[in-house]
């Protein structure tokens, strides 16, 4: 099954290519959230990453409480945490949601049932990405993107859906996912920054990024990292 739209490979400088080249997946773990402990490690990560956004400040000293909404406490939304696996720091955390136990979060913002056909279904959406400052940032959020890929294609999800602003757009293109177009921008209820619907197509997704030549394909594909298996 092929993408929504076809697929292009990565229009990557050679600096670009060669940076995604030797990014490291090993040095981290991925694991379901679980417990107040977890959901307030999330809380701030999401302070700290959201909070940038003018309209998402909020006052010091103010609750992490905000920063959790009632998806969140759903009991079949998955909360992950992507920690330093030799520390457990936290790093990133995500949100993920299957349309197979009901309408994933993006459907209350754009029509998914005319952007996306029958067949590209199911659908794990990811939303809440949320990262620390951290001298290993961007393999980490990409190693965390493998740990959702592979738990997806074990669960037989066809698509990958999520939104994203500009400022992280190309983290997405790197992975070679597919913008929905014009018609499935908006501007995000909670920030007001104009956001783009993307999507990954789980099944084709080896073949598509080795044909292309992906700079990812050795950490993706090639390369064993046990704790990135969610189970």
């Amino acid at each position: 099954m092929t993408n929504v739209l076809e697929a292009a490979a990565p229009a990557l400088c050679d600096q670009r290519r060669q940076q995604l080249a030797a990014l490291d997946f090993g040095g981290f773990r991925v694991r379901r959230a679980a417990g107040a402990d977890d959901l307030a490690v999330i809380a701030a990560q999401r302070a700290e990453s959201f909070g940038r956004v003018i309209r998402n400040q909020r006052p010091v000293g103010a609750s992490h409480d905000g920063w959790l909404d009632k998806i969140d406490h759903h009991p079949a939304t998955g909360l992950l945490l992507l920690e330093e696996a030799t520390t457990g720091t936290p790093i990133a955390s995500m949100r993920v949601q299957d349309s197979r136990a009901g309408p994933v979060e993006l459907a209350r913002l754009v029509d998914l049932g005319a952007l996306v056909p029958g067949r590209e279904w199911p659908l794990l959406q990811c939303a809440r990405l949320a990262a620390v400052r951290h001298p290993q940032r961007t393999a980490a959020l990409f190693a965390f993107m493998k740990a959702v890929w592979r738990r997806a294609l074990a669960d037989g999800v066809q698509n990958l859906i999520l939104a994203t602003p500009y400022w992280s757009r190309w983290m997405y293109e790197a992975l070679q996912f597919t913008d929905l177009g014009d018609a499935a921008a908006f501007a995000h209820p909670l920030s007001g920054a104009a956001h783009r619907v993307m999507i990954f197509d789980v099944p084709s997704a080896q073949s598509r990024l080795e044909g292309a030549g992906n700079p990812l394909a050795a950490q993706l594909f090639h390369t064993q990292h046990p704790l990135l298996d969610l189970a």
